[in-house]
Parts: structure tokens; C-alpha cells; sequence
């Protein structure tokens, strides 16, 4: 009887700790499947980061601020415009500008500038760009 018992107490000692050791290794596997997923996760935000930079780096030229006025259809003092109309479809009356452009003239001297004695420099407004006001026929 005390053998039975003894075995038993052997073969339930056994499970317990086959049990526990199973236990950890599933519990490793997930842990290390989590790492990989959260490395991953980590290498495309920096990607992110990476891009992100460098479109903060490049909006901060004058080019790229340029490009994105005319994409608005701002235009610079002087230019032309041409528009060129679909096939088949009649110019627009006006050569395609809905209302005139306004033109760039020099301000006139502020009061505060206007007692400052001749010789001093007076300040040059710079060019802005205008917007563009164009139509555009349907297309078919």
C-alpha cells in the first residue's frame, strides 16, 4: 500500500512540474511572437518618423511653398497665364479669367513713414502671389 502510494505521490509530483514546465514554454513562445510583433511595429514607426521629418525639412523651402501656392492657383506679379481649353469646346470669353487679376503696385508711404527724413531708406514691399481664377470646361 505505502509503495502505491508513493508512486502516486511520484507520478503526481511528476505532472505538476511537466505541467509547470509546459506552462513556461508556451508562456516563453508568446512573449517572444509579442517582441517580434512590437519590433516590428517599432521599425515602421520609425519609418514614419523618418518621413515625416523629411517633409518638415522640405516644406520649410521656398520651393516648396511655391509649389503648393500654384497647386492653389497663386500666380507671381507678371506672369501669364494660358489656358488651354478641352477639344471640341469654345475659349472662354476673357482668355478663361473669371475676374481680373489684381496688379502689384508699390504701397503708398505709411503716415509714420511720411515725416522720416529723405535720405532715410524706406522699406520695399516684396511680391506676393495672386491667386488664379480659371475655368475649366466639363469634361465628356
Amino acid at each position: 500500500m505505502q509503495r502505491r502510494l508513493a508512486v502516486v505521490i511520484v507520478c503526481a509530483v511528476t505532472g505538476f512540474v511537466a505541467f509547470a514546465i509546459y506552462g513556461q514554454a508556451a508562456q516563453s513562445r508568446q512573449l517572444d511572437a509579442d517582441a517580434a510583433t512590437i519590433a516590428r511595429q517599432n521599425v515602421s514607426l520609425l519609418q514614419q518618423i523618418t518621413d515625416h521629418q523629411r517633409a518638415i525639412v522640405e516644406a520649410q523651402t521656398t520651393a516648396w511653398l511655391i509649389e503648393e501656392a500654384r497647386k492653389l492657383g497663386y500666380i507671381f506679379p507678371g506672369e501669364k497665364i494660358f489656358v488651354i481649353p478641352s477639344p471640341g469646346s469654345a475659349p472662354a470669353t476673357g482668355g478663361g479669367v473669371n475676374a481680373p487679376l489684381p496688379s502689384y503696385s508699390a504701397a503708398t508711404p505709411s503716415p509714420s513713414s511720411a515725416g522720416a527724413s529723405p535720405g532715410a531708406a524706406q522699406a520695399t514691399p516684396s511680391p506676393t502671389p495672386l491667386p488664379l481664377i480659371t475655368t475649366t470646361p466639363a469634361p465628356h
